[in-house]
C-alpha cells in the first residue's frame, strides 16, 4: 500500500480494511502525501479489492501499467482476470434484468 500511495504502482491487490484504514490516515505503516484510494473490483468472494490510484477508471487505463522488465527497461500490461458469478438458481427476476441490459448494453467483450 505504501508504494501505491507513494505513485510507485498505479495497482494493488488487497482487503477493504486496508483500504479505509489507509484512507483514514490508520494504516499499518504510516504515510504521508494524498491517501486516496479507489476500491476497483471484487476478488476472493468479494474480500479482497483491486486497489488503484484514482486515475485508473478503466481496464483501458491499465495498459502499460505492469510490472518493469529490469533487462529491457519495458513495462507490460497489466493481467486482471475477471470472474463473474451468477446464482446457480436465476429466477425470473434476474433473467428479466440480465436480458434487459443486454439490450442497452451492447458491446464487444474482446475490444480492448
Amino acid at each position: 500500500m505504501t508504494h501505491l500511495i507513494a505513485g510507485d504502482f498505479d495497482i494493488a491487490h488487497t482487503a477493504m480494511d486496508n483500504v479505509v484504514a489507509y484512507s483514514e490516515g490508520l494504516g499499518e505503516v504510516p504515510v504521508s502525501g494524498d491517501t486516496t484510494l479507489t476500491a476497483f473490483m471484487g476478488g476472493d468472494n468479494g474480500f479482497l479489492r483491486l486497489v488503484t490510484v484514482p486515475a485508473v477508471k478503466t481496464y483501458a487505463d491499465l495498459k502499460g501499467k505492469g510490472v518493469r522488465n529490469n533487462m529491457t527497461g519495458s513495462t507490460g500490461d497489466q493481467l486482471v482476470t475477471v470472474r463473474i458469478v451468477l446464482p446457480e438458481k436465476i429466477d425470473d427476476e434476474l433473467s428479466y434484468f440480465l436480458s434487459e441490459w443486454r439490450q442497452k448494453h451492447r458491446y464487444n467483450p474482446g475490444r480492448a
